[in-house]
This record gives C-alpha cells, sequence and structure tokens, in this order.
C-alpha cells in the first residue's frame, strides 16, 4: 500500500474537489484522478460517486476512512519513531569457560571497552563443548577455552598461556606433605599436558572439583589443602604471604585458545580484537577483595 494513495484520498474526502486537493497536494488534477483509480482498484470498490461539482463518498468510501486515518496516524507515528532512534552500535558476541572469565577475560573485556568504545560487547559463561557449538551455530562470535579443536570452517588459535603453581597455606611445605593434603581441583580443559596430567597423577582424590577458579580458591582459604592456579591470578595473595608455592612442586604452561568462524559476519572485527589479546597488555584489577582475610 502506497500511503500517498490514502493521503489522496483523505484530502479528496476533505475538500470533496479534484482541483483543490490537487492544490493542497501540489500535484496536478489529473495526478489526483489517477491515485484515486488505483486506489480503487487495490481495494476493489468503489469509493466516489463522481458527478460535476458534486463529489460523494460510496458506502465503501465512507467505511475507507477511519482505516485510511489510523494506518496514516500509525505510519506518522512509526516515522517519527525511527527518526528519534539513534544508529544501532555494532556488537560482538563473546563467550568463555568460567575459570578464563575470572583469570583472564573480564580484564580483557573492559579493555577492549576502552580500545573499541565503538562496540557492544555480549559475554557468556558456558562449558567449552557449548561454546563451540554455539559458534558453529553463530550465536556466539568469538569464544575462548583451554582446547584446541580443529575443525573445517573453525578457526582456533593459540592466543598465550597461563602459569599454573601448587599452592599451600604454609611457607615451608614441599611436595612429599602437599601430597597428603586434600586437593581443589579446577577443570583447565580436556587436553592437559603430560606433565600436568602425570601432577595431577600423583594427588588424592579431589576434596572439591570445580570449573569456577574463584570458588576453588574461596574454598582454599577457608579449609586448606592445595590447589593448582594460575600464578598471575594469586599474585597478590602471593605478596601478602597468605597463600604460597608448594616447594618442589612443578610449574606448568597451559595453553589458552581462541576460536571463531574463517567466514563469520563479524570476522574483521574479531581479527581487529585479536590485536589486542595478549595478556602482556591487559591489567588485571584486584579481585580478591571478597575473598576471607586471614
Amino acid at each position: 500500500m502506497d500511503t500517498e494513495l490514502l493521503k489522496t484520498f483523505m484530502e479528496l474526502v476533505q475538500t470533496r474537489h479534484f482541483g483543490k486537493a490537487a492544490n493542497r497536494l501540489n500535484v496536478t488534477q489529473s495526478a489526483v484522478s489517477a491515485r484515486v483509480r488505483l486506489l480503487e482498484q487495490e481495494v476493489g470498490r468503489p469509493l466516489f460517486n463522481r458527478q460535476r461539482n458534486n463529489i460523494q463518498l460510496t458506502h465503501y468510501g465512507e467505511k475507507l476512512v477511519r482505516h485510511a486515518k489510523e494506518v496514516l496516524q500509525a505510519w506518522d507515528k512509526a516515522c517519527i519513531t525511527l527518526s528519534l532512534e539513534e544508529e544501532p552500535r555494532p556488537s560482538l558476541r563473546i563467550g568463555g569457560v568460567s575459570s578464563l572469565w575470572e583469570n583472564m577475560l573480564l580484564p580483557l573485556v573492559s579493555h577492549l571497552h576502552h580500545t573499541l568504545p565503538e562496540m557492544t560487547f555480549a559475554v557468556s559463561v558456558e562449558p567449552h563443548d557449548t561454546l563451540i557449538r554455539e559458534v558453529l551455530e553463530r550465536r556466539i562470535d568469538i569464544c575462548f577455552s583451554y582446547d584446541a579443536l580443529p575443525m573445517p570452517n573453525l578457526v582456533s588459535r593459540k592466543m598465550g598461556e597461563i602459569e599454573l603453581v601448587m599452592l599451600c597455606l604454609s611457607p615451608d611445605m614441599d611436595l612429599n606433605e602437599a601430597l597428603k593434603l586434600d586437593h581443589i581441583m579446577v577443570d583447565w580443559g580436556k587436553n592437559p599436558s603430560v606433565a600436568y596430567a602425570q601432577s595431577m597423577d600423583l594427588l588424592p582424590r579431589p576434596a572439591l572439583r570445580t570449573n569456577s577458579a574463584k570458588l576453588a580458591l574461596n574454598f582454599f582459604l577457608e579449609n586448606g589443602g592445595t590447589i593448582f592456579l594460575p600464578r598471575r591470578f594469586v599474585s597478590r595473595l602471593l605478596e601478602e604471604k597468605r597463600v604460597f608455592i608448594v616447594q618442589g612442586s612443578a610449574r606448568h604452561q597451559y595453553p589458552v585458545y581462541v576460536h571463531f568462524l574463517s567466514d563469520g559476519e563479524h570476522k574483521e572485527t574479531v581479527e581487529k580484537i585479536l590485536l589486542h589479546t595478549f595478556f602482556d597488555k591487559v591489567h588485571f584489577p584486584d579481585i580478591y577483595e571478597d575473598f576471607p582475610s586471614s
């Protein structure tokens, strides 16, 4: 439906004169006549009884008046609403496993917010398999996890490593003593290094297993035992001597991967973001304020 046809119809209803309607619409009289004929063809009914100097609405024309007013009012409202609405900001959907949000992704998003202020970021926390499925189904643009997953059309790129250290609450504890304590296990992915897997085989059955590094650290600080956590994640606690690295324990480098579709809608933006995704560029804020004090 061309709204100009309805506007012409309403002008003719008001003036009951083709010439006057043409003047008010700034068109020719023949244009008014043509528009009325087109409107009658669209509705399939005659709208005016045309007699010399006596233009009257038909029964169908009278019924159309109310509907025409509603359509034109709705159209004007829509035009005003759209004219006032700002252009939407481009958005990017970022996903990550839980422990990565606590360890890297939250400060990373803050870094990207300042680096790319024109973007809106939608973030989600999901298990690795769910993240990959959502990337493949184009519900997430980019995600981070600890596992590489080579698949057709899916780019899995190593972005860096985190250093895992074995922690305890006693300053002079060696590895033999630590192996006798309860262990709190954080899931760091499905494909651990051989050295890390061997370290885990030496430990007792975990007293707690979780995919949340922050939850695990809270439990550790309250209950003691041992735990593997990223060194940077606990750097402040190490400086304050509230936690200690187990003497003689191995330190493990754990890779972090980013995944995105090679033909994704926001591939150029993703590539731009990856230029800023380096651990040494990300400021890690104090995230220990709600941890129990010693």
